[in-house]
């Protein structure tokens, strides 16, 4: 008898059961979920079937090869990056609520399991399932996500507007008046992207095409009057997310700093520290300041204060962290140290704080009983020049010698070719002896140099010691 072509020969009773066991797999994966993918544990797609085209307009096929983030709403990227940690650590991914990437962002259940077979690549087995009568989740996003998702509408060629919302009440504590804003934020203005970036101040992304801010603001008022809550008042104040010219450092830094102004002082502090002018403005009249600045980088007009960090298991001393301490400057106004450093990064001198400040690790390295760790910023360690002069710099020091520093590179999220930097420059490595060289910052799992580390230390919160 002829078989065709993709048929199980009727005759061959093993092959008749492994295809009766590929369709009851296939089966038992859909009969709950919408659509399945396959990844790899970096979070590229190599395989993807079901109901994609009907949730993105796109076929399975054409998500091979992109990650799998590409599926998942921004909001929910840092839950996607840690459900694929749990699954490639546990191999087991119990199911967890995540929101889809298309129009109505669609509310799931993501599940997954993980393939080692002998010989072959590890592979990520994802299931995105539909849960009846789910609720609605907050649409709030944390205040460090939504600054990195504003920075990238910087890329845009479109200006995007970012909305700031102040809301004031007398009566209502905090805890009730913020589950009442994130209510009516929800009811005025759906699609929109939303955080508190401190306690009665939201920013605003995804406004385009819909109301006007300052109608924005005034339903927002009424609907949380609809909701009973003490005498309120919203008012409201646009920035444009432009860069004007200005280096993609810059806008990105202007920008942090106006999300740190608004948090701190509220939108009558953004006229005050300059931001009249948007993003460009601020970074003219911060460059009036670059001489200042420069200036009490090396006089030492900041100080540093050593954090102890102690191991878990023992509780014993393992390092000191050293933390930044800018000591007020004349004419050049800022409120916090990281406001400083902002400032110092806008201004394109972060090269001479970043040796200023290893000079001082350097030092108190020799008197002290443990470590010292200083940040390098990633910013900073892709120039070849600093490389160099901080190789110099520390190869020099008996501190270094002696393997009692401990280097970590901040910021990897924006250092361009992440790839290649495993680890420190080999001279640099060379010269570190025993001290360690770690990175931090970027929360993809694509990123090579980011490991999930063992929690064997802990910094602690009690007083910080001086030089």
């Amino acid at each position: 008898m002829k078989v065709q072509p993709g048929v199980p020969d009727p005759s061959d009773p093993i092959l008749l059961r492994r295809a009766d066991n590929n369709e009851r797999f296939v089966a038992f994966a859909f009969a709950a979920a919408d659509f399945v993918v396959e990844v790899e544990p970096g979070g590229e797609v190599t395989y993807a079937a079901g109901a994609l085209r009907a949730r993105f307009a796109r076929a399975p096929e054409a998500f091979v090869g992109s990650p799998v983030h590409d599926m998942v709403d921004p909001l929910d990227h840092p839950a996607l990056d840690m459900a694929l940690l749990v699954l490639s650590r546990k191999g087991r991914l119990s199911p967890v609520l995540i929101r889809l990437a298309d129009r109505e962002r669609t509310q799931l259940a993501l599940a997954g399991l993980m393939l080692s077979p002998l010989g072959g690549p590890v592979r990520l087995c994802l299931t995105f399932s539909v849960l009846p009568a789910m609720p609605d989740l907050p649409q709030m996003m944390s205040s460090l996500q939504f600054a990195r998702t504003a920075a990238r509408r910087l890329q845009a060629t479109t200006p995007y507007d970012l909305g700031l919302v102040e809301v004031t009440s007398h009566g209502s504590d905090a805890a009730s008046l913020g589950i009442a804003i994130s209510s009516a934020l929800q009811t005025v203005v759906p699609h929109a992207v939303a955080s508190e970036v401190a306690p009665g101040r939201y920013g605003l992304l995804g406004i385009e095409g819909q109301s006007s801010l300052p109608v924005i603001a005034a339903a927002l008022e009424a609907a949380l009057r609809a909701q009973r809550v003490a005498p309120v008042k919203v008012t409201s104040r646009s920035l444009l997310l432009s860069d004007d010219g200005l280096t993609p450092v810059q806008a990105a830094r202007a920008l942090r700093q106006a999300l740190s102004v608004f948090a701190r002082s509220g939108a009558a502090g953004l006229d005050d520290a300059g931001f009249a002018g948007g993003l460009a403005g601020y970074v003219q009249q911060a460059a009036a300041q670059t001489g200042v600045l420069r200036r009490a980088i090396t006089q030492r007009r900041f100080e540093l204060l050593f954090q102890p960090v102690v191991t878990l298991a023992d509780r014993k001393l393992h390092h000191y962290e050293a933390l930044l301490r800018p000591k007020p400057i004349p004419g050049c106004p800022f409120g916090t140290p990281q406001e400083f450093v902002t400032l110092v990064e806008a201004l394109g001198l972060t090269d001479e704080l970043d040796l200023a400040v290893v000079g001082l690790a350097c030092d108190a390295a020799l008197v002290a009983s443990v470590p010292v760790a200083f940040n390098l910023s990633g910013q900073s360690v892709q120039s070849a020049v600093f490389r160099d002069r901080l190789i110099r710099q520390l190869s020099a020091h008996p501190a270094c010698r002696a393997g009692r520093l401990l280097a970590e590179m901040t910021e990897t999220a924006e250092v361009e070719d992440i790839e290649r930097w495993p680890g420190p420059p080999p001279r640099c490595a060379g010269s570190m002896s025993r001290s360690a060289w770690t990175t931090s910052g970027r929360a993809r799992l694509t990123c090579g140099c980011c490991v999930p580390l063992p929690p064997t230390s802990s910094s602690s919160t009690a007083p910080m010691c001086r030089a």
